[in-house]
This record gives C-alpha cells, structure tokens and sequence, in this order.
C-alpha cells in the first residue's frame, strides 16, 4: 500500500511540473467548460470473500437501477490555457435494489451501492489551434465506495460487503476528431487506466459531440463504463459502472 501511495504522489508532483511551461506559452487562449450530465448507470460483477468462501455475482442492468435509484447525479469541468488542458468531474449515485436476479436458481440478490467518485487531471494538449485535438494527461481518481450485497433464496445465505476509500493515480487519453459542414459534430472518446490503492481501475467512455456557435452550448451523449479490481483484506471484488449518458455543457 505504501508504494502505491508514493506512486500517487509521484504522479501529483509531475502534472504541476508538467503543466507550468504549457500555461506560461499560451495564457491568452483560455476556455472553460462546465457540462451537467445524467449517467444512467449499471452495475455489474462480483464479490468474494476468501476467509467463508461465500461468492455472488451480480448484474443490475439500467432498468434496475433507475427503479430503485434514491439519487445520481454528474458534473465535468473542463479548461484549456493553449497547450494546457485540465480536466475534473464528479459523480454520485445511491441505489437500494433488492430483487436482481444472479446465476443461482431461485435466488434473488439484494444490493446496496453508495457510491461518490472523482476524478482530477492535467497534461498536454496536441494541437489546440483546431477543432480537433488530442489531450494526454496525467492525475487522480478517488471513490468512496459502500457495496452490500445480501444473497436471498439460496440454500446458504450469503452477505458480502465492500466498503473502502480508493486513490489511484491515472493516466488519460482525451482526443477529439471534429467532422461534417462547419464541424459542429464531434468524436469525443476518453479512455484512461491506472493504479495505486486499487489492483486496477480503466474507464472508456466513447461520446458524439454537437457544438452550437450562436450560444456556445455543447450536447453530448454516448457510453461509459468505469471498472475496478480491488483487493481489501478477505474480500475481493470485480465490479464495473456503465450505462450511457447524456450531457448539456456551458462555455465561459
């Protein structure tokens, strides 16, 4: 664990390092970005726990959560200085869902998620004069993280949590392809990996951009999914997050 809190603060001190030089070139083109997004969200995987041997897989498709959804809800900022980019966002979301089907006859699952994650980058952008660009960059993504997942029906009744805060530091691939007549349509793919108090944590979220020129108003839907590995004390867990999403961003 402590090697992965260096690693973590390794990867802290070379973004402010890196991202010095790029905003003292270009201060004068500056942009913020701030986007409002609904993230209809899944979850999806598994828990384990080695010391009972107790093992549920479970699969809460976007109907299961949105009927037992208590809360959700998603912000990105973005800001761009010249070569500079930045990036943030948050996510929460809450569901209490008590009658998901598992790979076990006559077995129903009941699965608690409180669930806050955050995620801060900054690096490099490659070619910023355009309406394409590509952004790499380095940062953090945190999660406070509270899954219950009770077993019911079962011959052997099975209760399996995992709950623990995770910082891992990241790195992330934010391109951007412009296409069609005056390129107010977009690819907008982000992809990002990483380590630290996770074994492994990878996002991929492919989206379709549409920009407005008379308000500078940015629609975007597509498709994201965030996993983890995890590993704390007896209890392992492989669990994604995904669904599509939909989002209004603001320029300012």
């Amino acid at each position: 664990m402590l090697n992965r809190n260096y690693l973590v603060a390794a990867i802290a001190g070379l973004t402010l390092q890196a991202a010095m030089p790029a905003a003292a070139e270009d201060a004068d083109k500056c942009c913020f970005r701030l986007t409002p997004y609904y993230w209809a969200v899944g979850i999806d995987g598994s828990l384990e726990n080695d010391t009972t041997n107790q093992s549920i897989d479970f699969n809460q498709d976007i109907g299961d959560v949105t009927d037992n959804l208590e809360f959700n809800g998603s912000l990105m900022l973005e800001h761009n200085l010249g070569h500079w980019a930045n990036f943030a966002s948050v996510d929460y979301m809450k569901v209490d869902n008590d009658d998901v089907d598992v790979n076990q006859a006559g077995a129903k699952i009941e699965v608690e998620t409180d669930t806050t994650m955050g995620t801060v980058a900054t690096g490099y952008r490659f070619s910023p004069e355009g309406s394409s660009w590509v952004d790499l960059l380095i940062g953090v993504r945190g999660i406070k993280l509270d899954i219950e997942a009770n077993l019911k029906g079962a011959t052997d009744g099975n209760d399996v949590n995992a709950d623990d805060d995770l910082i891992d530091g990241i790195v992330m691939l934010r391109p951007r392809f412009a296409f069609g007549k005056g390129e107010h349509w977009a690819f907008s793919p982000t992809a990002s990996v990483g380590t630290g108090d996770s074994d492994l944590v990878w996002e991929l979220a492919p989206e379709l951009v549409y920009t407005n020129d008379c308000c500078n108003l940015e629609f975007r839907f597509g498709y994201r999914t965030v996993n983890y590995e995890i590993e704390e004390g007896d209890v392992e867990a492989d669990f994604s997050f995904q669904g599509p999403m939909v989002g209004l961003g603001f320029a300012f």
